[in-house]
């Protein structure tokens, strides 16, 4: 179960699951269901604009940490540096074969 207070997101499912919703719900679509925050997200075709504003949002939300999984695709394509204090310091680490990314936004 997801803790609300402290999410933790699959980026690249939340990306697919986004365009896969975009195609086929007419009404009532939703970034990620379950992650409310989300409501105003579109995904850019640069993932660190994406996670860039999926951040704002949870801090906008009142949510004081984040963690997002990325995939070794779109971790190459990440610009890191940007990802640092502004918006948030973060952490980084590798479980399996994807890589956690965690921001406190405080």
């Amino acid at each position: 179960m997801n803790n609300p207070n402290h999410p933790r997101l699959e980026f690249d499912k939340l990306i697919q699951s986004y365009m896969e919703n975009l195609n086929v719900t007419l009404r009532s679509f939703t970034a990620a269901k379950g992650f409310e925050f989300l409501h105003a997200f579109v995904p850019s075709d640069d993932p660190t604009a994406s996670i860039l504003d999926v951040l704002d949002l949870a801090r906008e939300a009142g949510i004081r940490q984040i963690t997002l999984v990325v995939s070794p695709q779109t971790l190459a394509r990440l610009q890191l540096q940007k990802l640092g204090t502004p918006p948030g310091s973060g952490r980084q680490r590798a479980v399996g074969d994807q890589t956690e990314l965690e921001f406190s936004l405080v």
